[in-house]
Parts: structure tokens; sequence; C-alpha cells
């Protein structure tokens, strides 16, 4: 992650008329969309833009690196789709959110009425706004929708669980939980007696256990050295990692945490 990439105010760029059928076809490739069907997204998309003194049209804008997308707080009127390039999300850890990708879909799921994150562009990025209104009328005439948005927001909490535990312990430990929050995030993290092939690059497990690279090359070769990883590449940390054992990797995640807390039980009760 660039942090010199840093999220500057929003500057109005002149927006652009979409088309529908383009911008439907590229919407379904996202994967909250799985499963539903094109020719009828389509037509919630027209039939809703047909309305007596709707918008008519979509529209598009193109933002320049670091430009604001939204600002947590920020009212919820519209989502927005990515079409091109790249969106991060400023929370810890830090996302990047790449094409095809819609934002706001877990806040339109649970209710909220406001924007939890602040998102802006990482890159060079053309958004498509998506009124809140036909997002909601997607939502009820495809239930194919709804369902992934579910799935998609249970994996990211089960995410953030592991993630807290990547921060604090031995190296060993905080690799062990990196590596389970992204088998979270790919819902990869149940245990089902097959090795599982998972792409992880140093720089991010040093990201996601704020470790420098010495100590998160430490943790991993223990782990390896156990068994409970192997690497595809000679070099370590480079290349596909092979998950042997997920249990036994989600145990050694919170393994340091479990000695602390009952090492300091007796005075917490």
């Amino acid at each position: 992650m660039n942090m010199s990439v840093m999220a500057r105010s929003r500057v109005k760029s002149p927006r652009e008329p979409v088309d529908t059928y383009d911008a439907v076809r590229a919407l379904c490739r996202c994967k909250t969309f799985h499963g539903a069907d094109p020719a009828e997204i389509e037509r919630v998309f027209k039939d809703f833009l047909a309305e007596p003194g709707g918008i008519g049209h979509l529209s598009g804008e193109r933002l320049e690196a670091g430009v604001v997308v939204t600002r947590s707080g920020d009212r919820l009127e519209d989502l927005f789709f990515i079409q091109h390039g790249t969106v991060v999300a400023w929370q810890i850890p830090v996302s990047t959110l790449e094409t095809p990708y819609l934002l706001g879909e877990h806040e339109v799921f649970t209710g909220m009425t406001h924007w939890m994150a602040t998102y802006s562009a990482y890159t060079e990025a053309q958004l498509v706004r998506l009124p809140l209104e036909l997002v909601r009328r997607v939502l009820q005439r495809s239930p194919e929708v709804p369902r992934n948005i579910q799935r998609a927001l249970f994996m990211r909490i089960s995410r953030y669980y592991w993630t807290s535990l990547a921060t604090s312990g031995t190296n060993r430990s905080k690799v062990a939980a990196a590596l389970v929050s992204r088998l979270a995030l790919e819902d990869q993290d149940v245990a089902g007696g097959r090795d599982i092939v998972l792409q992880m690059s140093q720089k991010e497990l040093c990201r996601l256990t704020n470790t420098s690279r010495p100590g998160v090359s430490r943790g991993l070769k223990e782990l390896v050295d156990d068994g409970l990883v192997g690497l595809k590449s000679a070099a370590y940390m480079t290349g596909a990692m092979v998950i042997r054992d997920v249990d036994r990797l989600k145990d050694e995640a919170y393994s340091s945490f479990r000695e602390d807390v009952l090492a300091r039980l007796p005075s917490l009760l």
C-alpha cells in the first residue's frame, strides 16, 4: 500500500451518461451478482430510469488517485460501482477494492443510512453512481444478490476476528492469524481434509501483523517446519503457500492470546 495516496477533498468531476446495457453487464461480473439474471437486472434498471421525474440515465465520473469517493458519516444516497481502477478503504486492515466491485452493498443490506468507512481512489478510477432506491429494487427482484451480500458480510466478519489476533503474540501466532484471516475472506477457513493453495505476499503479511520482514520470515519458517504450511516457491515469502491443516493453524493463531488470558484469568475474575 502506497500510503502517500491519502484521502483528499473530493473534486467534482463532470458526470457523463453511462450506457445501461454496458453497466449491467459489467456489474454482473461482481461476486455480489453471481447467479443473477443480467436480463432481469437490466429490466429493473430500465424501469427505474424510465419513471416520470426520474434521473433518466446512469451517470459516471472519473477520479484521480487520492480523491475521496465518500467519507465515513456521509449520508448514503448513491452506491458506487467501480467500473475501472482501484479504490482504497481507509480502515484496519487497509483494503484495496478493484474493478468490478460495488461500494455500499453492506451498508444497504444492514439498513444503514450513512457510510461506515472513508473511500478514496487509489488509482485513477471510473465510477458509476447507482441510486439507493435502484439498488433496493434489485435486492427485491433478484434473491441471489442479497444472499451473496450476506455470505460476503459473514466472511468479512470472520476475517476481522482473525485479523484482531494478528497484531499481538509471537511471530508464529501472528503469521498464523494473518493466514487464517485471508482464508476467511475467501471462505476457505473450514477444515476439509485438503490442502489449500493461498497466495499471500510478504508485504501483506508484514502489514497485517505489524511485524518486520525478518520477524514474519521466522514465524512462517516455524509453521513450515512443523508441517502446517508448505511453500510452492524456493524462497520464503514469495509465491503460493499451501495450508496443510486449517484447524491446527487456527490453534496456532490464538495460542499466545490464550496463554496470556489464562495467565491473567484469576485477576480478571
